[in-house]
């Protein structure tokens, strides 16, 4: 018997992925990470998922949240060099943004 596509959660994923995609290349980046996180809240095991959210948070320069991504992503794979580029790559982005914050002085 054929599953109704409602119901079939790898039709719903893929459904969820192609949609995000789609709004990553539109540039409509914030609906994009909501998506990503929905899929990753329905599929908290899916490790693509979860790297395709860290993309999106990067592309939102959004860096802490691509910093947790990234890290939980390491703690599975810990010899994964992909992994650990990405995470070199979203700290030292991270690391500039804080190095131009204009400073205050305290008297």
């Amino acid at each position: 018997m054929i599953e109704n596509s409602e119901t079939d959660p790898t039709i719903v994923k893929h459904a969820m992925l192609n949609h995000a995609h789609l709004l990553m290349t539109e540039e409509n980046n914030e609906f994009a990470v909501n998506l990503y996180q929905a899929a990753h809240d329905k599929f908290p095991t899916d490790e693509l998922i979860a790297t395709y959210l860290a993309k999106a948070h990067f592309k939102r320069k959004n860096y802490s949240e691509c910093q947790k991504m990234t890290t939980r992503l390491l703690m599975r794979n810990p010899n994964d060099f992909r992994l650990k580029f990405n995470l070199a790559l979203c700290l030292y982005n991270k690391a500039q943004e804080v190095f131009q914050l204009q400073m205050r002085r305290v008297k």
